[in-house]
């Protein structure tokens, strides 16, 4: 956190990746103990029960292990900066060409299933339904595009 300073908030990345592996240091913690309040139980069934509790937190750990491994390695190792400029380009207007068509589809499939509820036929299914929706999809995604 020090080295870099106030600068930190264009860092997210970073922060989410310390955050997660303080997350995983947490729940090897809990795993662990809570194994380890079993195994400290008397009793035949409190012994096997501790076994068991003592091998889940072991593959628990070993998992978690592996991902704390790989966010420290992504904290030297990653495309932070690209999608820093990225996401700056995008919020000052850059990338506008990519929301026009999205909209225009959104409201298309919107009016396509705002039809009558599909009719079912005397076994229960819905028939051609599905068809006639999907014909309508494309009628209207036509009209929009």
């Amino acid at each position: 956190m020090l080295r870099h300073g106030p600068g930190l908030e264009r860092r997210q990345g970073l922060l989410f990746r310390c955050i997660d592996i303080g997350a995983e240091l947490f729940a090897i913690a809990a795993a662990v103990t809570r194994a380890d309040m079993l195994r400290r139980r008397r009793g035949d069934q409190a012994r096997d029960e501790a076994r068991e509790a003592m091998r889940l937190a072991d593959s628990f750990a070993a998992g978690s292990r592996r991902r704390v491994g790989e966010l420290f390695r992504h904290i030297r190792s990653n495309h932070d900066a690209a999608d820093y400029r990225i996401a700056q380009d995008i919020m000052a207007g850059d990338f506008t060409w990519m929301e026009r068509d999205i909209v225009g589809l959104q409201k298309a499939q919107l009016e396509a299933w705002k039809g009558p509820a599909p009719e079912l036929s005397s076994d229960g299914s819905d028939g051609s339904a599905h068809a006639r929706r999907t014909r309508r999809v494309a009628e209207v995604q036509t009209q929009v595009v």
